[in-house]
């Protein structure tokens, strides 16, 4: 396959209506690109989610299956969990 990555943020919990969900981010995916930043660890994706403007649109590259996937999402303020 020809892809070297040991390590990346795994998703693995998912808000119904949050923009992860609505840009098709699955359970499972493995997040290994945000922007212009690689993802080696959950710490890298809070980095590059916190560098990034609330509101504009972010590429997100993800593993699944063996395939890479490229997703667009616009992330947003977080919710209350309450």
């Amino acid at each position: 396959f020809g892809l070297e990555t040991t390590t990346a943020a795994v998703v693995t919990d998912l808000d119904p209506q949050g923009a992860a969900t609505a840009a098709g981010i699955r359970a499972g995916d493995l997040i290994i690109k945000a922007g212009e930043r690689i993802v080696r660890s959950p710490d890298d994706l809070q980095v590059a989610l916190g560098e990034h403007h609330i509101g504009e649109p972010l590429i997100i590259e993800v593993l699944r299956s063996d395939e890479r996937v490229r997703v667009e999402t616009t992330p947003t303020e977080l919710r209350d969990a309450a």
